[in-house]
């Protein structure tokens, strides 16, 4: 019975928080006026940006030139799509690195799996897994702190609105697909950096519960 009630107040607080996030990403905190853009309405105080802008260059790193020196891989089965974590990386010696594994990842980051993305294999780095490797499988999303809040990319990357986008871009069919420049010219939200705050806040205390 604790099991199942359980599962029942997961399920609950689920479905609360994608009420949460479909309110916060579209009508902010506390705005009585919205305006109508090319992602739908917003607060009027509220810009619309390239998500490019606010992210930095992401860094490609080759484990195999350190064949002896042990890393952290995470493949794209890595990580979890209902827990939205890494939870099965594997360590492994440079000289035995997959030919994917060349993405180096910071903590802050948030990686998106441009394979099958409607699968939603997406986390946020933690500081375990700072200076280790991703697939090449993954977007890694660099956020530039001086813009943006690292923890607002990881949940707008949660939302119903972007994976739908980004499911409309895929190409292919028995390995559907789509590359890095697709998350990085797609238009997003972008309140001001104190509202960024507040929102990752509520939603990443939705995520403990």
């Amino acid at each position: 019975i604790t099991i199942e009630k359980t599962a029942t107040i997961i399920e609950e607080t689920q479905q609360l928080k994608k009420g949460l996030m479909q309110k916060l990403f579209t009508e902010g905190i506390g705005h009585t006026r919205f305006k109508e853009t090319k992602i739908g309405k917003i607060p009027e105080k509220w810009e619309v940006v390239r998500f490019h802008k606010c992210l930095n260059k992401a860094m490609y790193k080759d484990p195999s030139i350190m064949p002896e020196e042990e890393f952290t891989y995470i493949d794209v089965s890595a990580v979890s799509n209902k827990l939205y974590k890494i939870t099965d990386s594997k360590r492994l010696l440079g000289k035995d690195a997959p030919g994917r594994a060349r993405k180096e990842v910071k903590h802050g980051d948030t990686i998106y799996a441009t394979v099958r993305p409607y699968l939603k294999r997406i986390a946020y780095i933690s500081e375990e897994f700072d200076k280790e490797i991703c697939s090449t499988g993954y977007c890694v999303l660099h956020p530039n702190v001086d813009f943006v809040e690292p923890k607002f990319v990881f949940q707008l990357m949660l939302t119903h609105r972007v994976n739908q986008y980004l499911k409309s871009l895929q190409v292919g069919t028995s390995y559907p697909a789509i590359n890095d420049n697709d998350i990085y010219q797609m238009l997003i939200p972008f309140p001001t950096r104190n509202e960024q705050n507040k929102i990752a806040n509520i939603l990443s205390e939705v995520d403990a519960k």
